[in-house]
């Protein structure tokens, strides 16, 4: 079987070290689709992703 993820993100990686603004992924509730196809069958589902706000 094969398993097939597409996502699509805002970006990834966090401030810079002099504390400037954090250019990482938005928080908020994404969702994603998830494929699974065997032969000439396939499935797809949708799942939601959270990023929640951290502060350090």
């Amino acid at each position: 079987m094969l398993l097939a993820v597409v996502a699509a993100s805002n970006g990834c990686g966090g401030g810079n070290a002099s504390g400037g603004v954090n250019s990482g992924t938005v928080p908020g509730v994404y969702t994603v689709p998830v494929t699974a196809t065997s032969g000439s069958l396939s499935h797809t589902v949708t799942v939601s992703v959270t990023v929640n706000f951290d502060s350090f």
